[in-house]
């Protein structure tokens, strides 16, 4: 047993014991603070709308009320316009003493001087309680941050405990073999014999710098394991606020089995190797127009690609690879990772993860930086095909299983799109840019940013 597993042991022995707390229990914990922010803007919009009621600091000649900004300024002590010396306040003649009557000429106005007066107290408080939200609705914003912070730790920790756990119990019921060696991390698929290698990873570092090299995104195809075990997917942590066209709310899922994903969108090169031109390219672009009808062959969801790209890579290897379910491609997009965007809880560091400039143009794949597992562009640069039928109500509800891909469908027609593609722009609508982003496409379209990246559960399973 790792020394690791043996701390992410100790670290579950004591959420059993609740002495620790789990991801789940602070993301209920954000959920609250969230309803108690929405509340409070919702009391601060509505003493907003009230008009403020102050004494005016000069006499107002015109009138005994004046309105300007949102602000209704009254006299102190006021003129009749109409009998001269009579100031409606303290009711004092010019010829001196008291008098309860008041010009029937200009009662009306010193009745609703009179109605005003009385709002300045309630005014006051209204202000000093819209003083008193800011100060709530900063410290509430102080104990997201920490709360979000803590739960992208807790979330990580049990990931790679879930992940050793799953991993000891596997090793231990099998027999151990002198070639197994460390874990097969990288499926190297060659696109002309169609033989596939293993190759293990000496550092995340040093594999990113290795698949740089040309060769692998024209020649070769390089997919990524990811460890089967439990992730925490969707967001934000409020499941009724929709994220573009579908539900996602933030749930965890279970892999079964580990498998393998494309480091890199499939390329123009890669894609003239699939499909045997006589002269193929050495492009390193994204391979765009190419629909869910040309890469599965119009096959429906849970049924094998039946021609195009897929089917002949199916047909030189004897694996079965496919486009990637929803879930699965927001696992591997994550890699354990919990924060709302690629560059963590603000959108301001995506640039450098993302083509998001809405040009139209996809880029050449893996020249922006990748994911901590070493995967290239699952934001920006082009929209993917998801193997999913199209559903927009909730990603939680519709896939229990991330291996299996969903097959309720709104509309025949359209299937999953993921990733977010170059056309979009990160600061007009952030949100859109999120790792729970989904999206949907026509079958049939075939708009230069739309393309593909592959997937393979793990053979050796």
């Amino acid at each position: 047993m790792s020394y690791r597993y043996f701390i992410c042991a100790i670290l579950a022995m004591l959420c059993a014991t609740g002495w620790a707390r789990t991801s789940k229990e602070v993301a209920k914990e954000i959920q609250q603070l969230n309803k108690q922010v929405e509340s409070l803007k919702k009391e601060q919009s509505k003493l907003k709308k009230q008009p403020k009621v102050v004494y005016a600091k000069e006499p107002i000649r015109a009138g005994n009320i004046t309105k300007r900004l949102g602000t209704v300024e009254i006299n102190r002590r006021f003129e009749c316009a109409y009998a001269k010396g009579v100031y409606h306040e303290n009711r004092w003649t010019k010829n001196g003493g008291w008098r309860d009557e008041v010009c029937s000429k200009c009662s009306g106005k010193y009745y609703e001087w009179r109605d005003y007066q009385g709002k300045i107290d309630s005014s006051k408080k209204a202000v000093a309680r819209l003083e008193a939200i800011d100060e709530e609705l900063d410290q509430l914003k102080d104990k997201l941050t920490e709360l979000r912070k803590e739960k992208s730790e807790l979330a990580i920790e049990e990931n790679e405990a879930a992940a050793d756990a799953k991993k000891s119990k596997r090793d231990s019921s099998k027999p151990k073999s002198k070639s197994d060696g460390k874990a097969k991390d990288y499926m190297i698929v060659d696109l002309e014999s169609g033989k596939v290698a293993y190759e293990a990873m000496v550092s995340q570092a040093e594999s990113n710098q290795k698949y740089q090299a040309p060769e692998y995104k024209t020649r070769y195809l390089v997919l990524r394991r990811v460890p089967a075990g439990t992730y925490w997917i969707g967001g934000p942590e409020d499941a009724s606020v929709k994220i573009d066209l579908g539900r996602n709310s933030y749930h965890s899922v279970t892999t079964s089995k580990d498998y393998y994903f494309a480091i890199y969108e499939l390329t123009i090169a890669q894609y003239d190797r699939l499909m045997e031109a006589a002269t193929p390219s050495d492009s390193t672009e994204p391979k765009g127009g190419i629909s869910y009808n040309i890469q599965r062959g119009s096959a429906q969801p849970a049924a094998t690609p039946t021609s195009g790209p897929i089917a002949n890579l199916n047909r030189k290897t004897g694996l079965e690879f496919d486009c990637p379910t929803t879930s699965m491609f927001e696992i591997a997009s994550r890699a354990g990772n919990a924060s709302k965007w690629i560059s963590g809880d603000s959108p301001d560091g995506l640039p450098e993860y993302a083509w998001l400039d809405g040009s139209n143009v996809p880029r050449p794949v893996g020249t922006k930086k990748p994911n901590d597992w070493g995967i290239y562009d699952t934001v920006g640069n082009q929209w993917e095909i998801g193997r999913d039928a199209w559903n927009s109500a909730d990603l939680a509800l519709l896939q229990p299983d991330p291996l299996v891909p969903m097959s309720a469908s709104e509309d025949d027609d359209k299937n999953a799109l993921l990733g977010n593609g170059v056309v979009e722009k990160y600061t007009n609508n952030p949100p859109r840019s999120r790792f729970s982003m989904r999206h949907c496409s026509f079958r049939n379209n075939t708009r230069v940013h739309i393309g593909c990246r592959l997937t393979v559960i793990d053979p050796q399973h």
